[in-house]
């Protein structure tokens, strides 16, 4: 036999039944499926500042060698200045010229690294590139362009590095490609300085503009 409670406030069983069902803790789905997001977020971002790091260097490392090897190639078989005996081997000189100057090749390849980021409206080259599938900040687009920079430096002077270590070069060579290596890696670091201040800039404009 049950007892009736009486208590001041009246106790409907439909809300009880609904007190009863409500979870005791808070669900956490959806905050979890931000953390989630965060973490595949963050991997992504590593895995292209990885990725565009490698594809520069294999780049820089290509076609220097090409350029390095081909100028070798020029100076074993026709000397300087260069002598022809038929048509063929003018026709092989041209070909071999051609590839030693490849190194060329690097400046356009460099502006079109720089013009990862500076595009007005974030859909640049590079973004096609190496972004196909998703929605970057214009900032990391460009990190991802100066990274591609970086990359071909550390190719190019890994190639020099190994070819001076191979003729024994002396330590004031080693000196030299150090410097040079160094001014560039921090031409690298002055480009990220000025396209930070440059944000800093257009954040500000447009927070005057929005203000007035």
């Amino acid at each position: 036999m049950m007892t009736e409670i009486h208590t001041a406030v009246p106790l409907d069983r439909s809300s009880r039944q609904h007190d009863l069902e409500q979870p005791l803790l808070p669900s956490s789905t959806p905050q979890g499926q931000d953390e989630e997001e965060k973490i595949h977020s963050c991997w992504f971002t590593s895995f292209i500042a990885s990725w565009t790091f490698i594809n520069g260097f294999w780049l820089g490392f290509l076609i220097q060698t090409i350029s390095l090897g081909s100028t070798a190639v020029l100076a074993i078989n026709w000397g300087k200045p260069a002598t022809w005996t038929s048509k063929q081997d003018e026709f092989y000189y041209a070909v071999f010229f051609l590839l030693s100057q490849s190194w060329w090749l690097l400046f356009p390849i460099i502006c079109f690294a720089i013009d990862g980021g500076l595009a007005a409206n974030g859909k640049s080259l590079f973004e096609r590139c190496f972004y196909p599938n998703a929605s970057v900040a214009p900032r990391e687009v460009f990190l991802g362009g100066v990274r591609f920079h970086v990359g071909i430096v550390f190719g190019c002077f890994f190639v020099w590095s190994l070819i001076d270590l191979y003729f024994g070069a002396s330590v004031t060579v080693f000196i030299t490609l150090f410097f040079s290596f160094m001014a560039c890696l921090g031409l690298c670091y002055g480009m990220v300085l000025i396209y930070e201040r440059y944000i800093v800039e257009q954040e500000r404009e447009q927070s005057a503009t929005s203000s007035k």
